[in-house]
């Protein structure tokens, strides 16, 4: 009997032998698949092609955005997978799903799995005043990269599609940004525009009235407007621009300018009344006037021009006892410029002006005082 099944034994194994060596076969050829499997799995993973860069801007002036969202989920991804986190579970936590926070063990492994890639970071460089053909690199760098699932490398890529900027000259500028005068030949003031960022376009020069006709101005560039137009893809090589006053019209060709001059010869009269102890002999020498502007002289807002007309005189005083002293005054008027360009001679509107309590008896002093001030010699045909 045992010699019977000795021989069943043997040729079961004889006949079933090749299948045997086939299984094995098969299991030793799995297992070293699931070996090589697990052997790549561990290897740390490639996320610098997930870097996502964008370049914006003018050529030479250009940026580089870094769109950081995908490879940090894909790093997030990859450590959660390394520590054994279901892909059920993965995707609820990328997705932000607050009931991840509520399964049992999972805030452990995800806690293991951020300390695991704690001490990646990408880096971009350069990022700012690229020009098209440049190169930019993209740099993975690992702190732990024995035990990190993302793989440290770098990658470099050109720069493209940057936008052509745009020369400005100087005629461009003053084209695009005018300066202009407000007033009249002689006593005109300069008007300096704003950039459309609020940024003033020029520097205020040393002297900003009394610009007469013929003037030749030197203008120099903001920096801040400099710097703006990059931002709208301009630039210039111009430090300074050169303007010319042109076009101003004379304070003597306003329609009723003998009408506030002959005001000056009235003011003067209520303000030196005889009495019976005092007595005034006035005589009129010289006339002047200047321009102010009201409001904001250097921006771009609507401005109220005013102008002042003043009469100087020689002024003999007597008194009731013989005595007589001879001295200079001036008097006149501010008016509003109105917008047929004709004075406001509403004497609601007037505001008188004059040296009434200086008594000074010379009048060339009293001539260049009104100089001093910006006034100019009037004369009215």
């Amino acid at each position: 009997m045992e010699s019977q099944n000795k021989f069943e034994l043997k040729s079961f194994v004889a006949k079933y032998k090749k299948i045997l060596l086939a299984f094995g076969g098969v299991v030793l050829v799995a297992i070293v698949g699931l070996l090589i499997l697990n052997f790549i799995h561990s290897q740390p993973k490639s996320v610098v092609q997930e870097v996502s860069v964008e370049f914006t801007g003018y050529d030479g002036y250009g940026e580089a955005k870094v769109d950081k969202k995908k490879v940090e989920d894909t790093i997030r991804r990859l450590a959660y997978q390394k520590v054994g986190i279901s892909e059920e579970h993965i995707k609820g936590l990328l997705s932000g799903d607050l009931s991840m926070s509520s399964i049992a063990g999972l805030a452990d492994r995800v806690n293991q799995a951020e300390r695991l890639v704690s001490g990646v970071s990408i880096d971009v460089d350069p990022t700012q005043n690229l020009k098209n053909g440049d190169t930019v690199t993209i740099k993975v760098t690992v702190d732990n990269p024995q035990q990190s699932p993302i793989k440290p490398e770098e990658k470099t890529i050109k720069v493209s599609g940057l936008k052509e900027i745009e020369k400005l000259s100087e005629s461009d500028i003053l084209e695009q940004y005018p300066v202009t005068f407000i007033g009249f030949n002689g006593t005109a003031h300069i008007k300096l525009p704003d950039d459309e960022a609020g940024y003033s376009v020029y520097q205020t020069p040393s002297t900003d009235e009394s610009y007469s006709n013929g003037d030749k101005i030197s203008l120099t560039l903001t920096d801040e407007f400099k710097q703006n137009l990059l931002t709208q893809g301009k630039e210039t090589a111009v430090k300074t621009v050169t303007v010319e006053v042109k076009d101003l019209k004379e304070v003597a060709d306003i329609s009723n300018v003998k009408q506030a001059i002959a005001n000056n010869d009235t003011l003067i009269k209520s303000r030196l009344e005889n009495s019976s102890y005092t007595t005034y002999t006035t005589e009129a020498l010289k006339t002047y006037a200047r321009t102010s502007v009201q409001s904001g002289w250097y921006s771009s807002t609507e401005n109220t021009v005013s102008v002042f007309i003043v009469t100087t005189y020689k002024v003999t005083e007597k008194q009731k006892s013989g005595d007589s002293e001879t001295y200079y005054v001036y008097f006149g008027y501010q008016y509003r410029l109105k917008s047929d360009g004709s004075l406001d001679l509403n004497s609601d509107n007037m505001e008188s002006i004059g040296n009434s309590f200086s008594k000074p008896t010379d009048v060339s002093n009293l001539n260049a005082r009104l100089e001093a001030d910006g006034y100019k010699e009037l004369t009215v045909k």
